[in-house]
């Protein structure tokens, strides 16, 4: 399982210096996932299909689903 975490923690890193340099107009959030004593988060964009991209890499789930998906699954998004 810290395995997993740190895997997601490095992604999570990653993802979010890739968005950085989006346009900061781009509808993103942030999600927060703690588990124990680890947390990790993602950054989530909304792209022109609608679709949610975490990495610039379209996910194929509708953005207002995948956060919506998200947070029932544990997560705080903002």
């Amino acid at each position: 399982m810290k395995k997993l975490i740190t895997a997601l923690s490095i992604f999570t890193a990653i993802t979010l210096y890739s968005c950085s340099s989006d346009d900061s107009s781009a509808n993103c959030a942030v999600c927060t996932y703690n588990e124990g004593d680890s947390s990790f988060s993602e950054s989530v964009c909304q792209g022109g299909n609608g679709n949610a991209y975490v990495q610039d890499v379209d996910t194929g789930i509708g953005y207002d689903e995948y956060i919506m998906t998200a947070e029932e699954g544990g997560a705080e998004c903002n």
